[in-house]
């Protein structure tokens, strides 16, 4: 590998990683922003109770 090939594959690695953390930042934004009213909470709770009840009808 030559000098102009290693240069030209280490830009490639910084702008993937730098891609990376720009998606990954977009999604704990989105994360963030959906949990802001603590729905999450009951809905898992809920799952739980659905998935509690299914037991005993097998």
């Amino acid at each position: 590998m030559n000098r102009s090939q290693f240069y030209s594959a280490a830009a490639e690695r910084y702008a993937s990683e730098l891609e990376s953390e720009d998606l990954t930042a977009a999604i704990n934004a989105a994360v963030d922003e959906a949990n802001t009213d603590g729905s999450a909470r009951f809905a898992a709770a809920a799952g739980v109770r659905l998935l509690e009840e299914a037991d005993e009808q097998w």
